[in-house]
């Protein structure tokens, strides 16, 4: 959806969408008291809005946000382990950006842009444990692996664990024409970028029974 705010001034736009659908997985394994059916509903949102703003004949000024969320909570079943070794999946997604165009003459134009992004998942068995070997550590998601001689109950090796990336970006970009034989654009600007990643990946931290 989208129009005017102000007639030749200020203009908006948004949009919305909501997906959900339902799953189901099965755990067959030759061992019945391992077996299991799980159901539940996978969902996605999708969101955004952007404002565009003429300042002036010369000046133009745009906001934009936009992100998503994904849900998962379960994943395919096996005939070779049990239901406890699948795994949520939560995943999201976040971004900001500005942006000012300024027309300087009918030869320069200055461009300056600004954002923020976040991109996050987590992932995390479906069994918490209390008494966890990394308790200690704040972490009590999770079991030991535990085989046999044809069957394993297969704890996910690498359950619970988490990824944030933010990146922050400032540019400038200015284009002035010329003529020189022809028509000639030149682009000259700077651009800063910060890039921060916080990851937990909790390795085969159950530990493994055989």
């Amino acid at each position: 959806v989208g129009g005017p705010v102000i007639k030749d001034k200020l203009h908006y736009f948004g949009n919305f969408e909501y997906e959900r659908h339902p799953l189901t997985s099965a755990w067959t394994t030759a061992y019945t008291a391992f077996n299991a059916e799980l159901s539940g509903t996978e969902s996605r949102k999708i969101a955004g809005g952007r404002l565009d703003y003429q300042l002036s004949r010369q000046i133009r000024l745009m906001g934009k946000v936009s992100g998503q969320h994904t849900y998962t909570p379960f994943g395919a079943g096996s005939s070779s382990t049990g239901a406890a070794s699948t795994v949520t999946n939560d995943e999201k997604n976040r971004e900001y950006l500005g942006q000012m165009t300024q027309v300087i003459n009918n030869r320069s134009v200055n461009e300056i842009r600004g954002g923020y992004s976040h991109y996050g998942f987590k992932t995390a068995t479906l069994v918490n444990w209390a008494k966890h070997w990394q308790a200690p550590n704040g972490i009590t998601n999770g079991y030991p692996r535990i085989t046999f001689t044809g069957f394993a109950l297969n704890a996910n090796a690498n359950a619970p664990r988490h990824r944030d990336q933010n990146v922050w970006q400032l540019r400038d970009d200015f284009t002035y024409s010329y003529d020189a034989r022809g028509r000639h654009d030149m682009r000259i600007g700077a651009e800063f970028v910060r890039h921060f990643e916080d990851s937990l990946n909790c390795a085969q931290c159950g530990g493994t029974i055989d």
